[in-house]
């Protein structure tokens, strides 16, 4: 097969970039947030910016963002290309597409080797301090679990890639790349997950749901306003182990807590009035004086009240409690 033949083949599993694309089905920047690997968005927050309950975050502003997507093919013709003149390089303006139509991949360039096929970039920026998120413990450069599910989901939208690079960008002066193969077993591991979670967007269930914090958030967020009635659960047998669970923990937490501050206390009476401890140049025990100001609101109140309505700020939120309803005593 000839260049112009390939690309013809591509053409035919993709469609011209267009708004939805980003909001509709599943991309690479996806994977780690359903296979909750990524740690600063869950999968609920996900189903709810798919599902219409919720706009995702607008990065058009984040400085990061925009450093990143300039730096973009900047680093391809600076650094890439020079070092890599057997490869043709490609700007696809295309979404390519998986079995499914939701099945998407938006990749940063398309690789062309006449005896290698094609393959795909994807490249990546950020500070310098970032670099060890590259390496393994031996120092050596690794593609880590979040970029790997990114370029196995390529992989599994673009059959045609024989191999897939990232070009990694670091500080303004830092660049190495890093290249993973065709790992066919992780993209059988995640394809059911990934099919499931989209099951649940188009039939508006919300995801599974874990303990992570920004879980919490996401939940929040979903159900921020509280229906002033009450919903009985006799018929939901899951709930009291739940409950049961909850409690238990929640008792076995309150006991550490006073656990840990038993020794805490212990330590402040030997630092007692010094600022630091050292404990044979193994440990540091800081116990640091602070000064923070705040305001008398009932004084404020009492003197100034339209100065106090005026700077008045009101937060809603609601608060989680589970307690247990004393049994009846028998007559």
């Amino acid at each position: 097969m000839n260049l112009e033949e390939a690309m013809k083949l591509l053409a035919a599993i993709s469609e011209p970039k267009v708004e939805r694309s980003k909001q509709y089905g599943v991309g690479g920047s996806d994977i780690s947030v359903i296979c909750n690997l990524n740690p600063h968005k869950s999968k609920v927050h996900l189903w709810m910016e798919k599902t219409g309950k919720t706009e995702p975050e607008d990065l058009r502003n984040n400085k990061l963002v925009k450093a990143g997507t300039l730096l973009e093919r900047f680093v391809i013709e600076n650094y890439f290309s020079p070092e890599h003149p057997e490869y043709e390089i490609f700007y696809p303006d295309r979404t390519f597409l998986g079995n499914e139509i939701w099945q998407k991949a938006n990749i940063d360039a398309l690789l062309y080797h006449k005896e290698l096929g094609f393959g795909a970039l994807d490249v990546k920026t950020g500070r310098d301090l970032s670099k060890h998120f590259w390496q393994d413990e031996e120092k050596n450069f690794v593609v880590k679990d979040m970029y790997e599910l990114q370029a196995q989901w390529y992989y599994h939208c673009i059959p045609q890639l024989n191999y897939f690079i990232f070009p990694v960008f670091l500080g303004g002066y830092d660049y190495f790349e890093v290249e993973t193969e065709r790992k066919q077993a992780i993209i059988e591991a995640i394809l059911p997950i990934v099919t499931q979670f989209w099951q649940d967007v188009e039939d508006n269930t919300i995801p599974e749901i874990d303990g992570r914090e920004c879980t919490t958030d996401a939940l929040k967020q979903l159900y921020a306003e509280a229906i002033k009635d009450e919903v009985v659960f006799d018929f939901d047998n899951q709930i009291e182990d739940e409950i049961t669970n909850y409690l238990e923990l929640k008792s076995q937490i309150s006991e550490l807590e006073k656990q840990k501050n038993y020794f805490e206390n212990q330590l402040k009476s030997k630092i007692a009035d010094y600022e630091r401890g050292n404990f044979k140049n193994l440990f540091e025990i800081k116990y640091p004086n602070y000064e923070r100001k705040s305001y008398d609101t009932k004084l404020l109140l009492e003197l100034y009240p339209d100065i106090a309505k005026q700077v008045e700020k009101t937060t809603k939120y609601r608060m989680f409690s589970v307690k247990q309803f004393k049994s009846k005593e028998k007559k």
